[in-house]
């Protein structure tokens, strides 16, 4: 038999003894089939990195087990039929880590976080000079346009003769 670590993601609407009932079922397959589970943890509702089937939160839960490749496939088959499962991930694992996961141990740290209140001053920024005083609000519209130049006037060009004119033209063809 080899080691597992297997992690499903349940939707969002179930109650967490919902949740617990789906664990307990798949459980019941590894145990059933002569296989043991080693560490059993809820994670509880997490917001998901993206959208899956509509969901934007999940329940977790991490199995450690210990099984066989056939007993592992049934808990896989059964996994993918049931509709409140979004993801499951199964992987092999050299041995059982004694004492909580790594996510279990920060779920614990966040309260030691403390709020934002306790960064106090970021003090002065040395490195910008003064940019001075501002200029009343009425001289600043005028600061900020700058004065309109007249477009320049095309070339003057010499009035056509009526030679040049095209209904001329046409009447001196005649």
């Amino acid at each position: 038999m080899r080691l597992y670590e297997s992690v499903f993601i349940a939707r969002q609407d179930i109650s967490s003894t919902q949740v617990e009932s789906m664990a307990d079922e798949f459980a019941g397959i590894i145990t059933e089939a002569g296989g043991k589970i080693h560490k059993r943890e809820y994670w509880g509702l997490r917001s998901l990195a993206y959208r899956i089937k509509k969901n934007r939160k999940g329940h977790y839960i991490m199995f450690n087990l210990e099984t066989d490749a056939a007993a592992l496939k049934e808990y896989e088959r059964i996994m993918g039929l049931n509709e409140d499962v979004l993801r499951f991930l199964n992987i092999r694992i050299e041995e059982v880590e004694e004492g909580p996961s790594i996510i279990m141990q920060n779920k614990g740290d966040r309260g030691d976080r403390g709020d934002r209140g306790d960064r106090g001053d970021r003090g002065d920024r040395g490195d910008r000079g003064d940019r001075g005083s501002r200029p009343p609000r009425a001289d600043a519209a005028k600061v900020e346009r700058p004065a309109e130049t007249p477009a320049a006037t095309p070339a003057a060009t010499p009035a056509e003769t009526p030679a040049e004119t095209p209904a001329e033209d046409a009447k001196t063809e005649e």
